[in-house]
């Protein structure tokens, strides 16, 4: 990453995340739908929890909100953000590690 400029680094590597953010725990139906994208995360704070995925088409996101509705779960808030320079780094870390078996 050194031999270039992080904003162009962030152009050649977008990536684009879905952010969704639930009052309390999921319940295991939520998580359950969840197992689809295993590249998602969810964090719990005592809280709320926050699931966060590779951002994906609308009726992937449509489906994901059903489902905490049809749940009873209080949706708070959906967000849909780009990594930032360290998730970015992370990633390509990650990515070189794996490969290097």
């Amino acid at each position: 990453m050194a031999l270039d400029s992080v904003d162009r680094l962030l152009r050649i590597f977008p990536e684009e995340r879905i952010e969704i953010q639930v009052g309390g725990r999921l319940h295991s139906h939520l998580q359950e739908a969840l197992l689809d994208f295993p590249a998602g995360s969810i964090d719990f704070d005592g809280k709320n929890s926050l699931v966060t995925l590779p951002s994906g088409d609308q009726e992937t996101l449509v489906h994901l909100v059903a489902r905490v509705h049809e749940g009873g779960d209080r949706l708070l808030r959906i967000n849909r953000r780009t990594s930032t320079p360290e998730e970015l780094f992370v990633r390509l870390v990650s990515q070189g590690e794996s490969r290097r078996g």
